[in-house]
């Protein structure tokens, strides 16, 4: 058995090994888009859709559950596009996104690579406090609008529907913040521009970034920059 796991362990090494070289891996990484923002491509579809179903029925109905049910499902999937992979083969580099279109880049269209400073970074002092202000603020206001939703007298319909979309505001400023936290950890992004596109890598050691992707760094910060 001892024997067996040695040679399954040297077998996964060796297909490893074979994939590395033939310039096909894939790496878990956090990866943005210029062109198609997943909160914008994700938020306004979603919003469409909710104003359509409630305009449908002006009066309170199962309906609206359903509509406000479409914003709650859009800020779930606004949080797994910060699963991202990266696929990364000879001759191009595939960025797959959860229940989003994957973007193919040809390492060919690649203009211009760069590792440079990352603004989000900079500007973590001021976002962090006033989003956790903004946050308990908007918590607060929520307890006392539940409060006084269950304490007045309405159908049981308008009741159900008034506490489920409360929140609506506090989940959504919440997943904005961990949108910007996930992507301000880092002082320094890699970059590949097309002539049509822009894709944005936030990782620990992006100074090796150009070669997990098999391309080169036509630009860098220098290494002995500060970033407060």
């Amino acid at each position: 058995m001892y024997l067996n796991a040695i040679n399954t362990s040297i077998r996964m090494k060796t297909d490893n090994a074979d994939h590395m070289a033939s310039g096909h891996q894939r790496i878990k990484i956090l990866v943005d888009s210029s062109r198609d923002a997943g909160i914008t491509s994700i938020l306004v579809p979603a919003s469409i859709a909710a104003l359509i179903l409630l305009f449908i029925n002006k009066n309170y109905s199962v309906t609206d559950i359903f509509a406000i049910s479409i914003f709650y499902l859009a800020f779930v999937i606004l949080l797994l596009q910060n699963k991202t992979t990266v696929e990364v083969t000879l001759d191009s580099i595939i960025v797959h996104r959860p229940l989003l279109r994957s973007i193919t880049l040809p390492k060919k269209s690649i203009v211009k690579t760069e590792v440079t400073k990352n603004i989000n970074y900079r500007l973590r002092w001021i976002i962090r406090p006033v989003a956790i202000v903004a946050l308990l603020f908007l918590i607060q206001k929520n307890i006392t609008s539940l409060y006084i939703n269950v304490a007045k007298s309405a159908p049981l319909i308008v009741k159900v529907i008034t506490a489920y979309s409360i929140p609506l505001t506090l989940i959504l400023l919440t997943v904005i913040f961990y949108h910007y936290q996930v992507r301000s950890r880092n002082p320094f992004i890699f970059k590949l521009i097309t002539e049509n596109r822009e894709i944005t890598f936030y990782a620990n050691n992006i100074e090796e970034m150009p070669t997990k992707l098999g391309v080169e760094n036509s630009r860098s910060i220098k290494a002995n920059e500060h970033i407060p």
